[in-house]
């Protein structure tokens, strides 16, 4: 069973639209639960979209809130969520994951 991304919601305000595509940052908080998969949780983008709305793309994701002993990073290359430990290593694939309100700053354009 891979890791599952719930409880979606956005935090905070978003930078002002303007008529352009322009850069734009919203914090979103999630939760995740389950076996970690090895190289991490794909389709991040995708689960962000729920939040967010589709018609955005994805600059880069920074972690901003932990929501537990791991931390979390986007690998934008191949679109992951990747878990790493206290001492700053990727979590073993089948290693239980879990994590409430996990916070990060979701930069889009």
């Amino acid at each position: 069973m891979a890791l599952t991304l719930s409880g979606g919601t956005t935090a905070g305000t978003a930078l002002p639209a303007a008529t352009i595509k322009a850069l734009g940052a919203q914090r979103v908080q999630f939760d995740v639960a389950g076996t970690y998969v090895d190289g991490g949780h794909a389709a991040f983008a995708t689960f962000v979209k729920t939040v967010l709305g589709t018609r955005i793309t994805i600059i880069d994701a920074i972690m901003t809130k932990p929501g537990g002993t791991n931390h979390f990073y986007y690998d934008i290359t191949n679109d992951k969520l990747m878990a790493y430990d206290a001492a700053n290593v990727q979590v073993v694939a089948g290693v239980a994951v879990s994590a409430t309100n996990v916070e990060m700053l979701i930069l889009f354009q």
